[in-house]
C-alpha cells in the first residue's frame, strides 16, 4: 500500500472516497486491509461508511462482495454494541481483494454524488447519534448485514442495504440525526426487498 496515504481521519463522504482512492495507488489489487488502513480502523463510522460505499457502488455486482461486506459490517457493529474500542476483523475478510481497475471504477461512480451529499449534511438532532441512538443504529446495521447475503441472488439489490448502512455511518460521522432517520427508512426498504427476494 502506498506510503502517501494520509493519516488524517476522514470526516466527510468525499474524504472517505478520496482516502480509498489513495489506497489503490500501488499494485493491481486492493485488499480490504488497505482500505481499512486508509480510513482508520480505530473508528466505527469511517469503517462502516467504507463498507456501505462498496455495497452501494457497482462493486456490489461482483459475486461474493455483498457477503464479504455483510460479514465486515456485522462484525464491526457487534463490537460497537459490546463496547470494544479497537475494531477487529477476521483475516479472511481483510485479505479479500478487488482488482484496482474495478475498485477505481466503483469509486468514480461515487465521486460526484459524494460531493453533492456532503453539501446537505451537518450537525442536527444530535441526540440520535450519541449513546442510545448510536447503539440503536449499530443494532439496525447488524440487521441490514443479515439482509445482504439473501439479496445477493438479485443483482445489485444489496445496494439498498448498502445505502442504509452508508446513511447510518455518515450520520454518525457528521452527527446528523436527520440522516439517521433517513437510514431507518432505508432499513425498512431493504427488509422489504429481502422478503420479496426470498418469498416472491
Amino acid at each position: 500500500m502506498s506510503s502517501r496515504i494520509s493519516k488524517k481521519k476522514p470526516k466527510t463522504l468525499a474524504a472517505i472516497v478520496d482516502a480509498l482512492d489513495e489506497a489503490a495507488d500501488d499494485g493491481d489489487e486492493v485488499a480490504i486491509a488497505d482500505m481499512l488502513e486508509a480510513v482508520g480502523r480505530r473508528s466505527f463510522a469511517p469503517v462502516l461508511l467504507m463498507a456501505g460505499l462498496i455495497a452501494v457502488s457497482p462493486m456490489s455486482g461482483i459475486p461474493g462482495v455483498p457477503s464479504v461486506v455483510a460479514t465486515m459490517v456485522a462484525t464491526v457493529s457487534l463490537q460497537v454494541l459490546f463496547g470494544r474500542e479497537r475494531l477487529w476483523l477476521p483475516r479472511w475478510v481483510t485479505r479479500r481483494t478487488i482488482t484496482r481497475d474495478r475498485f477505481r471504477r466503483g469509486l468514480k461512480a461515487l465521486r460526484k454524488p459524494s460531493r453533492v451529499v456532503d453539501r446537505f449534511i451537518r450537525p442536527r438532532w444530535e441526540f440520535f447519534t450519541h449513546d442510545i441512538g448510536m447503539h440503536a443504529m449499530a443494532a439496525m446495521v447488524v440487521l441490514l448485514a443479515l439482509t445482504m447475503p439473501p439479496l445477493e441472488i438479485v443483482p445489485f439489490a444489496a445496494s439498498t442495504a448498502g445505502a442504509a448502512i452508508s446513511a447510518f455511518a455518515l450520520s454518525l460521522l457528521a452527527h446528523d440525526g436527520v440522516l439517521a432517520v433517513v437510514a431507518f427508512v432505508l432499513t425498512g426498504t431493504a427488509a422489504t426487498l429481502m422478503f420479496r427476494a426470498l418469498f416472491g
